[in-house]
């Protein structure tokens, strides 16, 4: 799940009041806090990130 277009001040998940994200609550995840996207296309930020990841837990 891409939360692409919202603020996370207005997310359950981050401490928002009302209970609106009920799935990433509890699902296992990985939740990037203060990520800044590269590039403005979200595939392409995406692979960056996913890259990024990989190669800096090697």
């Amino acid at each position: 799940m891409i939360g692409e277009s919202v603020r996370e001040d207005f997310m359950h998940t981050y401490g928002f009041k009302i209970k609106n994200t009920i799935f990433s609550d509890h699902a296992n995840r990985i939740f990037f806090k203060k990520n800044i996207c590269a590039v403005s296309i979200t595939q392409m930020s995406l692979m960056n990130t996913v890259a990024l990841m990989y190669f800096s837990n090697r």
